[in-house]
C-alpha cells in the first residue's frame, strides 16, 4: 500500500527536476556564445578552422578558431556558437582584415563579435 503511494510520488519528482534541469542548461547552451567584450584585437586571418561540440545532450555548439596575424605576433581567436536552426558559419576568409571584440582566456581571445 505505502509503495504504491511513494514509487508516484518519486517519479513525478524526478520528472519535474529533470524538466527544470533540462530548462537551465538550454538557457546555458544558448548564453554559450556570449563573453563580456573588454578586449580589442585588430589584425589579418591567417587559418580557420571549425570543429562541432556536443554542450548536452542533443543541444551542440560550433568552435570556430582562427589565427590572427597582429603585430607579428601569432594569436588565436575562438567562437563559441550555440547550433540552432538559423545558424550560419561567420563569413570569414583567409587574409581578411578583421577587428575582434572578446576576452581574453590565458594565451585564447575568446570573441564575441567581430568586425570586418
Amino acid at each position: 500500500m505505502v509503495t504504491a503511494i511513494v514509487i508516484p510520488i518519486i517519479c513525478i519528482y524526478f520528472y519535474f527536476l529533470t524538466k527544470r534541469e533540462m530548462k537551465q542548461n538550454k538557457t546555458r547552451w544558448l548564453e554559450s556564445g556570449q563573453v563580456k567584450e573588454e578586449s580589442v584585437l585588430v589584425g589579418v586571418i591567417e587559418n580557420i578552422s571549425h570543429h562541432k561540440e556536443r554542450y548536452y545532450r542533443n543541444h551542440f555548439v560550433m568552435i570556430t578558431k582562427l589565427q590572427i596575424r597582429s603585430n607579428e605576433k601569432l594569436h588565436v581567436v575562438q567562437f563559441t556558437t550555440p547550433m540552432t536552426n538559423d545558424w550560419e558559419l561567420p563569413p570569414l576568409k583567409n587574409e581578411q582584415y578583421v577587428t575582434f571584440y572578446g576576452t581574453w582566456n590565458q594565451s585564447i581571445l575568446l570573441a564575441n563579435r567581430f568586425v570586418a
